[in-house]
């Protein structure tokens, strides 16, 4: 959202939820990019979506969204799904201020 303002919207139109915050949201994703500058924008803008090293995979919501995850409640075959085309058998998913109950246990489950 810092780096490509629509995306608010976009996001907001699939999240319900989110509606009350919206403008709140937007106030503080302008006064941000203003206090970034283009300079860090750019930067921000040329990070890889999701990096993957050896077994683990690291993205910040899932595969196809930057923003839009799994909630932290799902159940195991709605994550497995979300996540099973990065084919890994583990990864870190920052988005979620909950860590899901199936990675909080040891599990060595690969996804197809």
């Amino acid at each position: 959202m810092l780096y490509a303002p629509e995306l608010l919207t976009a996001i907001a139109d699939q999240a319900p939820a989110m509606q009350p915050f919206r403008a709140a949201i937007q106030a503080i994703a302008v006064a941000t990019r203003e206090a970034l500058g283009e300079e860090h924008l750019a930067w921000l803008r040329a990070l890889p979506h999701k990096q993957t090293h050896g077994p683990i995979a690291l993205l910040h919501a899932s595969p196809d969204s930057f923003w839009l995850a799994p909630a932290h409640y799902v159940v195991d075959a709605e994550l497995e799904a979300a996540f099973a085309p990065l084919k890994k058998p583990g990864g870190i998913r920052p988005h979620t201020s909950c860590v899901h109950p199936a990675f909080a246990e040891h599990d060595r489950r690969e996804f197809p």
